[in-house]
């Protein structure tokens, strides 16, 4: 059986030789009326063309799953291309309508602006009539301080009519003061003596005390002394009665004079605490003695200082009453026609503070929009660039025929974008 369509078999395959098939003859009777057909030249045998097909339908079967997965690929990308283009015409729309939100904040802008070039122009006013009023207020303030200053003239020539009157007062209080002081000192100086006298009494009497308490402690450490020594020869008497018998008795014996050895020691630090207390106590007296003394000296001369600072205290004291009654007269108009002015003023700063805080949160709003515009832009330029590439790999315009709503929805949001960045930047 050989193949109607003889034109894809004329010509075997390089590496299928076209050779007879060769058969074996069968050595029975029947078989050998049959003889083997060679095969003509030019025609390939059944299984060669088997094993052709069947290569053809491996190489059929994977350029069918070849192109399967290729259409699979193009589904895939024109559902991408389609969301993509709804991301794109919903982004086209948001930025038509923050390009509306961009004109209406900068007509709202123009008009803060001018409102605020009002409201300058009004603080300018404001600060001149402030001027004009604090000139005529310097202006004032200058005369009634001519008129001070005149006034003072007249007080000082009449305070210097007057000191000499204070000056003799002064002179007449002063020599009274001096009287008194001195009659003080007089005085002083007598209870000095006599509290001097007391206490050179008393110590003199202390120390005939201590010299006694040193004539005891003599003795004292004497018999301390002949104690240490008796105490001594009893402790050689122990020693030799320790190498004999212990007794009781004398256990008790040596406890006993144990016990006067400490209370003479006892006694004898008791007298030298008292001598030590003692002396420290004459010490005490002498310094008090030396205080009293220095202090009685400080008096009178503090006493000479008060003198001569009390005449001055009395004539300054007059004087700051009359000086401090002039400032406070002064002081009070000017803080009353600084309260006028402050009144005056404040409404207008308050005003301008207004109108300044929100302009400023104008401005910062637009700013953060231009920020928001320029992120929508960046998001533009990366879907744009995504699109091309959609583009440039499914040739979506010749291999599907890309539709024209989708050109000219792409078509209108690069159109869209340019205008809003041409808007932007004008």
């Amino acid at each position: 059986m050989y193949i109607s369509d003889t034109s894809s078999v004329c010509n075997p395959p390089p590496h299928t030789p076209a050779t007879a098939d060769t058969t074996r003859t069968n050595p029975s009777s029947h078989d050998e009326l049959h003889t083997a057909v060679p095969t003509p030249p030019g025609f390939m045998t059944i299984q060669q063309h088997l094993e052709m097909v069947t290569g053809l339908q491996s190489e059929f079967i994977q350029m069918q799953r070849l192109l399967v997965a290729e259409q699979a690929g193009r589904i895939r990308l024109m559902e991408n291309f389609k969301e993509t283009s709804e991301e794109v015409e919903a982004l086209g729309r948001t930025i038509d309508e923050k390009a509306a939100r961009m004109a209406k904040m900068e007509a709202k802008l123009a008009d803060k602006n001018s409102e605020i070039e009002r409201l300058r122009k009004a603080v300018l006013d404001i600060e001149a009539a402030c001027e004009m009023r604090i000139r005529e207020a310097i202006t004032g303030a200058e005369a009634i301080h001519a008129l001070a200053v005149t006034e003072l003239e007249v007080r000082v020539m009449s305070l210097e009519a007057s000191l000499v009157d204070k000056d003799a007062e002064a002179e007449r209080s002063n020599a009274r003061w001096e009287v008194e002081i001195n009659e003080l000192l007089v005085d002083k100086d007598a209870e000095t003596e006599r509290t001097n006298a007391r206490w050179e009494v008393e110590i003199d009497g202390l120390r005939k005390e201590v010299a006694v308490k040193e004539v005891e402690i003599v003795q004292l450490r004497e018999e301390i002394a002949v104690k240490e020594e008796e105490a001594v020869v009893q402790r050689r008497a122990l020693l030799v009665l320790e190498q004999n018998v212990w007794t009781d008795e004398l256990d008790k014996a040596v406890e006993e004079r144990a016990l006067e050895e400490q209370g003479t020691i006892a006694a004898t630090e008791k007298l030298e605490m008292l001598y030590r207390q003692k002396v420290a106590e004459a010490e005490d007296l002498s310094e008090a003695v030396k205080k009293h003394a220095a202090e009685a000296q400080r008096l009178q001369e503090e006493l000479e200082v008060t003198a001569a600072h009390a005449a001055e205290a009395r004539s300054l004291r007059e004087e700051l009453v009359v000086m401090d009654e002039y400032v406070r007269t002064v002081t009070e108009k000017l803080e009353d026609a600084a309260a006028e002015r402050a009144a005056e003023h404040a409404e207008d700063v308050r005003q301008l503070q207004l109108a300044i805080a929100e302009a400023e949160q104008h401005a910062r709003a637009v700013a953060d929009l231009k920020v928001h515009n320029a992120q929508l832009e960046e998001h533009n330029e990366t879907l744009e660039a995504s699109l091309r590439r959609c583009a440039d790999e499914a040739d979506l315009k010749t291999n599907f025929g890309l539709t024209t709503t989708a050109q000219s929805s792409i078509f209108d949001l690069r159109a869209a974008m340019a205008r809003f960045g041409t808007a932007w930047d004008d």
